[in-house]
């Protein structure tokens, strides 16, 4: 996984395949932001390009820096990395620890399509895209959602617009008990705040149905088999979070309607070819993305996306 360090303030830039025409993915920025975590983020998305039948990897950067040194290694990030993202090969938006339009030097020259540029200022469309998708991810496992119960973990800025469509579909929203989300009864758990959220002893003690994540990889190699073990339905982040991506690559100036219905419809195909692999669905979604990434790399990379 190609690594490249910037020398004009501690940050890096990792992506995850060599010969991808472009790569995309999310910068973080703390005092210190562990490059393991960030091949990760990196991995994921590659798999959401390819269960999209894109060819794109992922990537993922980060910013080490204190409070009082942001402003500075922020400038200094985005000044260094403008001509990768003018070329095309690279494209990054602000993920934790950055404000939103914090690298607007960087947007307004990202050759993603309009529509996707004026959403990373504001972020309301891509949150709408993305709570499209993970509903219909919740509604090709779970069937008709109306009657249901839900509960909501680290959605972030999406969380609203994603509450908001699953009122629509029916479905009660049930506020965190005493034990937190992931231990509070509901149908559907919609879980995403940080990677490896789900691990084998939180697994273990799920009184949840269907975890639908909205976030990367919330749920362990561990934690995904004590799930299945015990009948609860685990689905991939990398295709539940897609809706983004579908839109940043539908053609200029398509109406939200129209990339709100593709991405219902992408999602829904897609669940359901990973519902019908014989051991889980997340594996199911490995498959689909490998068979597409076997058309055009001479050789998978090594380790699927799971915490």
């Amino acid at each position: 996984m190609p690594f490249q360090k910037l020398t004009s303030t501690d940050a890096f830039v990792v992506t995850d395949l060599a010969g991808a025409p472009s790569s995309t993915g999310i910068v973080r920025r703390a005092r210190k932001i562990l490059p393991d975590g960030a091949k990760l983020l990196a991995r994921t998305t590659t798999y959401s390009w390819a269960v999209l039948g894109q060819q794109r990897g992922g990537a993922s950067a980060g910013i080490n820096a204190e409070d009082d040194a942001a402003d500075a290694a922020v400038a200094a990030f985005v000044e260094e990395l403008t001509a990768q993202v003018s070329d095309g090969s690279l494209s990054i938006d602000a993920g934790k620890g950055l404000p939103a339009g914090s690298l607007g030097a960087l947007d307004a020259v990202d050759r993603r399509n309009g529509a996707r540029r004026t959403a990373a200022t504001n972020g309301t469309v891509d949150d709408e895209l993305l709570a499209a998708g993970v509903v219909a991810a919740a509604a090709a496992a779970a069937g008709p959602l109306d009657g249901l119960t839900a509960v909501v973990e680290g959605a972030g800025s999406a969380a609203s617009a994603l509450e908001a469509q699953l009122a629509e579909a029916g479905v009660t929203v049930t506020p965190a008990g005493e034990g937190g989300p992931l231990g509070t009864s509901a149908d559907l758990l919609f879980c995403g705040s940080k990677t490896g959220l789900v691990d084998h002893q939180a697994a273990a003690a799920l009184p949840h149905r269907f975890v639908v994540p909205v976030g990367p990889v919330p749920v362990t190699a561990r934690g995904l088999a004590v799930a299945h073990r015990n009948g609860v339905v685990v689905l991939p982040d990398f295709v539940t979070t897609v809706g983004p991506l579908v839109g940043w690559t539908a053609p200029e100036g398509t109406p939200l309607d129209e990339s709100l219905a593709d991405v219902r419809s992408t999602v829904t195909d897609l669940v359901a070819r990973c519902l019908a692999h014989p051991e889980n669905p997340t594996l199911g979604g490995c498959a689909v993305a490998e068979e597409f990434l076997s058309t055009w790399q001479d050789e998978l990379p090594f380790g699927r996306p799971m915490a």
